[in-house]
């Protein structure tokens, strides 16, 4: 029977110790790079995680920021609003001063008598002070 081997003296094929030992090494490769991506997950792993706390702290400083922020606006704008009124006051205002303030004689006549009524006060029950 014709062999199909392009190398009829046999220098290709291997003894079987030979094909073992090729195996066994190249599982052993396996094994160790399989090794190596944990160990790399495991190392990016931990690092992502640090970066995502800082993450995490940076936009909790941000909130508080943000919230001081917002006071610092409101302040702003009440602090606006009274320079404003001030401005308008004075602007708007009379010098008033002891010389400038004329006595006016008040008749008898344009007296009038006002009655106010005062409410009651409503009685309390069972209240202990």
């Amino acid at each position: 029977s014709p062999s199909h081997d392009p190398l009829p003296s046999g220098e290709d094929s291997l003894k079987l110790k030979e094909l073992m030992d090729l195996c066994t090494n190249l599982s052993n490769k396996v094994l160790d790079l399989e090794s190596e991506v944990i160990d790399i997950k495991s190392t990016y792993k931990s690092k992502i995680k640090k970066l995502e706390s800082r993450v995490e702290r940076v936009l909790g400083i941000l909130d508080v920021n943000d919230e001081e922020l917002a006071g610092v606006e409101e302040v702003l704008k009440v602090v606006t609003a009274a320079k404003l009124i001030t401005k308008v006051v004075t602007t708007a205002g009379v010098d008033v001063n002891a010389a400038s303030v004329q006595d006016t004689p008040i008749t008898a006549v344009e007296v009038t008598k006002v009655i106010v009524e005062v409410p009651k006060p409503r009685k309390r029950r069972g209240v202990i002070i």
